[in-house]
């Protein structure tokens, strides 16, 4: 993240924002103004949150997961957890899993746990 304040108008600082890490569109950001007060205790002051750029996402593409010597058809880069499960399951070598799909602001991870056939897999 970097950030500046600059004053504007001798009245009021503008604050400039710029995310580096995590990519992609992030939340606008939320601002705690309780104790905000203007210059020499005059009312309005306020806070604006704008947007200028919207985020984006360097990731794009698709991926295919294996299973012995099955493999799924191409998925998505930011697949659901159904669809990975969906294509896990119709392999003929996997017969019941759950998945858990984490965002990490910069890509996805998915967590398969084989709820049947359960012991050493290969």
């Amino acid at each position: 993240v970097e950030a500046y304040a600059g004053d504007a108008t001798g009245r009021h600082f503008q604050w400039s924002v710029t995310f580096y890490d995590p990519v992609g569109d992030v939340p606008d950001l939320k601002v705690d103004a309780r104790g905000l007060t203007a210059v020499g205790g005059a009312s309005g002051a306020y806070v604006d949150v704008n947007e200028v750029t919207k985020g984006w996402s360097p990731l794009g593409g698709t991926f295919v997961l294996s299973f012995g010597a099955d493999y799924t058809d191409d998925l998505d880069f930011d697949a659901s957890n159904e669809t990975v499960k969906a294509a896990l399951e119709a392999l003929p070598s996997i017969d019941q899993v759950n998945v858990r799909r984490e965002d990490l602001g910069t890509g996805h991870r998915w967590e398969v746990s084989f709820t049947k056939a359960i012991g050493n897999l290969p």
